[in-house]
């Protein structure tokens, strides 16, 4: 066999190999990471919509609940997402706003709430008692270039699911 700088050929063959395994393995566990970051991140705004159709159904405060979500019309991100207590959130009583840090990985391609809107959205009410919502409303998201679809019924049931 022919030696390189000390090493046989099969030796540096074998190096390559050994390396090459280890290069493709941390490429998956990096990308299972980042599915299991993308569906725990979904599920938290999966959740807060849900908290939100609770509050409304259990009549807290006397009044409709919804979810506010004041993301960027140009990057389709933000920080957080808010609870708010009112028939909208321009009206809402802001001394009873429940804000929720959300990872900024998240983007929200599509965001629709009422039938006739553009799907620039950006708040869904659940009425109080009842915890329904004046039309179905879908929201799409990507995370770590995962895409989600979170769906609300009429009845306020709240569901995510992947694309």
């Amino acid at each position: 066999m022919k030696k390189a700088a000390g090493f046989t050929l099969v030796e540096i063959i074998v190096v390559i190999g050994v390396l090459a395994i280890v290069f493709f393995l941390g490429l998956e566990v990096v990308s299972s990471f980042q599915q299991a970051m993308s569906k725990q991140s979904v599920r938290a705004m999966e959740m807060v919509f849900q908290t939100a159709a609770r509050m409304a159904r259990e009549g807290r405060s006397g009044t409709a609940w919804g979810v506010y979500v004041p993301y960027d019309e140009t990057s389709r991100r933000t920080d957080e997402v808010i609870i708010f207590s009112g028939n909208s959130y321009d009206t809402r009583d802001a001394a009873r706003d429940i804000n929720y840090p959300i990872s900024r990985d998240i983007e929200f391609v599509s965001f629709k709430s009422d039938p006739v809107s553009a799907g620039n959205d950006h708040e869904i009410l659940f009425y109080a008692l009842s915890g329904e919502v004046v039309a179905p409303a879908s929201i799409t998201v990507d995370c770590y270039e995962n895409s989600m679809l979170i769906s609300i019924s009429t009845s306020g049931i709240v569901v995510s699911e992947p694309l």
